[in-house]
């Protein structure tokens, strides 16, 4: 009785009494009314993904902040539900004059959704994702887009609030420390405890993890000592071998990959730490990854791959550069490249050991009718065909250089051992299947490109 005595006096008041969000709530159209009522499970959902983030700690208690939060997330799951779909991508593709960079960017931010209510790592992987789609958002025509973006974005500046500067000689104390600890893998490195501090220091936004300082700092340490040993030693040497498998875990086994790998960011993230991957080596705000991958020349360009006809063109994912998502263009093109330059390697040596008629006489009899195949649909389609090696897929590479009599006469003295190549290739799979599809690639993506491109492009000789 007392309940119903609340409800009919709630309903007496004015629209002057009532919040801005009750007010919206009470004018909304019974449809979405009942749109609304279906989206709380997703709510509850993302309340959970936000109170097991410890940097949103704060937030518990702040029913007013986290309510504005899930109230912009029902907004979206109404209009989802409003217009019978499961999807802002889809949602999105329902309304009239919308670009295809539009339904990239919707597809973008349902990933970055599904990451808020699946991972318990969500805060760490929005942090590169979230920049690039930030600048890529205003001035869509869109609602729904604008409004997940909002939701994605709050949370994001709250996220921020995990880091700080460095206090007072930390950063001169932790990089010694480490040092010390890790003499055997870092050796006679000139000055490394200085080059370090010097490179921590130039860094000029909020990066230490307010909850453990020695974290960020060793991460930071490792990646640095990473990226030294790329340039200073051989690109398949032990040393560097066993670094690498250390944090980016270890690959070598034959891979299977879950099919939705590609797509689904959190997956993803989860499948490289299950193999080993350090975590840590990407948990740094966006700025300060972005500065530390380029002081470690670990983005130094790659040639373009030149022709009689000028530079080879690189076609990027429909809707990839419209929709302003600069990380997978980049790691689309660098994959690309990378391919590129690994095919004309393969096709040069062979041709130089073998001779001219190395694919009938060294490719596998299965990869070579599949090249095959390739090349007489390429032809019925009215296609130019091409050499044989340009129907290669991205994973044929790999099991070519294996090849037992292809190993031993070209390419053991490049690589060294089967399984360090093979590795190498496989930690690029993933990657390569999130850019072909035009997805989001996260910072832990991105570290494992750009170690593994150019430890290949060093071995092949097309970077130094």
């Amino acid at each position: 009785m007392t309940g119903n005595k609340q409800t009919n006096a709630d309903k007496s008041r004015g629209d002057a009494d009532r919040s801005p969000a009750e007010v919206e709530r009470k004018h909304r159209p019974e449809t979405v009314k009942s749109a609304l009522e279906k989206v709380d499970p997703v709510s509850r959902s993302v309340r959970e993904a936000l109170e097991r983030s410890n940097p949103l700690r704060s937030l518990r208690g702040h029913d007013d902040i986290l309510g504005s939060m899930l109230d912009r997330s029902n907004a979206l799951g109404a209009l989802v539900n409003f217009h019978n779909t499961t999807s802002l991508h889809d949602t999105v593709r329902t309304l009239t004059g919308v670009s295809q960079h539009e339904v990239v960017l919707a597809t973008a931010l349902d990933d970055m959704a599904r990451v808020t209510c699946t991972s318990e790592d969500a805060n760490r992987l929005m942090i590169g994702p979230l920049s690039e789609l930030e600048t890529s958002i205003s001035g869509l025509s869109s609602q729904a887009i604008s409004k997940e973006h909002e939701r994605l974005q709050t949370i994001a500046t709250q996220a921020a609030f995990q880091f700080r500067m460095p206090e007072l000689n930390e950063t001169a104390r932790l990089p010694a420390d480490f040092q010390s600890r890790n003499e055997s893998v870092l050796g006679s490195l000139p000055v490394y405890s200085d080059s370090i501090k010097t490179a921590m220091d130039a860094i000029q936004e909020p990066w230490i993890n307010v909850e453990s300082a020695s974290r960020s700092i060793n991460a930071f340490c490792e990646l640095f000592s990473m990226a030294t040993h790329l340039i200073e030693r051989e690109p398949y040497e032990d040393l560097l071998v066993d670094q690498l498998r250390q944090h980016l875990g270890d690959w070598r086994d034959e891979l299977v990959l879950p099919s939705n790998i590609g797509s689904d960011l959190a997956l993803r993230s989860k499948f490289y730490i299950e193999k080993g991957f350090n975590p840590g080596l990407a948990e740094f705000p966006n700025p300060v990854f972005e500065e530390t991958l380029e002081r470690g020349a670990l983005r130094d360009p790659i040639p373009q791959i030149a022709t009689e006809q000028g530079e080879l063109p690189i076609p990027v994912p429909a809707g990839v550069e419209e929709a302003g998502l600069a990380r997978t263009k980049r790691a689309h093109c660098r994959l690309t490249l990378l391919e590129l330059h690994v095919r004309e390697f393969i096709v040069t040596q062979m041709k130089a050991t073998v001779g001219n008629n190395w694919i009938r006489q060294r490719v596998p009899h299965k990869m070579h009718e599949e090249w095959k195949n390739k090349q007489e649909k390429a032809k019925q389609a009215g296609q130019t065909p091409k050499d044989l090696i340009h129907y290669a897929d991205f994973t044929d590479y790999a099991s070519l250089m294996e090849r037992s009599d292809n190993w031993k006469d070209v390419f053991k003295p490049v690589f060294g051992r089967k399984e360090d190549i093979r590795e190498s290739w496989q930690r690029l799979f993933p990657v390569r299947n999130a850019t072909k599809h035009a997805r989001l690639i996260s910072q832990d993506d991105e570290l494992l490109l750009v170690f593994e491109t150019k430890r290949i492009l060093k071995a092949i000789g097309v970077l130094q």
